[in-house]
């Protein structure tokens, strides 16, 4: 801004360095990424009993509750699964499910042992929620580990889940995870150590 003999005034010459710094902080916090746990529908173990304070007796019956929050970040209906799945091939020391940096990583090997262990047991809660729609689920269940192995207890989404009966007689559900990774669901869990 100039005065009426041409001259810049000194209110001018303030602005002019105060402006750009402004604009570098307002425009440079809307032009980072921001962290997955702000964009992605997030499931979170409050609590769960059997802790990993102490290790599961295979073949014996556990009884197994949780405690879950779900913070919706879509709008979504499907199927809560609390389940305990099952390895003789994963080993636990490869898994760290209770990782906060990077949680995409404890989410990676979430969708790995969904792909290779078998379900021993669950219990599954509709839900539906919308963008940032905080619910809390809770499950409880028995479960028998069969063996040796690693096992886990996961809190997930299911894509589908069907009922099915087998060759038997015997009535079965399947259910088919959401696979964190493509669906943008932060899943949770942890890991059992067996005796």
């Amino acid at each position: 801004m100039t005065n009426r003999s041409g001259e810049t005034t000194e209110w001018h010459k303030r602005w002019q360095g105060i402006v750009p710094v402004l604009c570098a902080i307002f425009l440079g916090g809307c032009l980072t990424t921001p962290p997955v746990e702000e964009t992605w529908t997030k499931l979170e173990i409050l609590e769960a009993a059997p802790g990993t304070d102490r290790p599961i007796t295979s073949g014996a019956p556990v009884s197994v509750s949780m405690k879950g929050r779900i913070t919706f970040r879509e709008i979504l209906t499907s199927s809560a699964v609390a389940e305990v799945r099952w390895s003789d091939t994963l080993e636990s020391a490869d898994f760290a499910l209770d990782a906060v940096d990077p949680r995409l990583e404890s989410v990676r090997q979430i969708d790995m042992i969904l792909e290779n262990s078998i379900s021993i047991a669950n219990e599954t809660v509709l839900v539906t929620g919308f963008d940032y729609l905080i619910r809390e689920v809770n499950f409880r269940f028995d479960a028998t580990i069969p063996g040796p192995g690693t096992a886990f207890l996961l809190l997930y989404m299911a894509e589908d889940i069907e009922d099915i009966e087998l060759e038997s007689g015997a009535d079965s559900t399947v259910i088919n995870p959401f696979l964190s990774t493509e669906a943008k669901i932060l899943a949770a869990g942890v890991t059992w150590t067996i005796e």
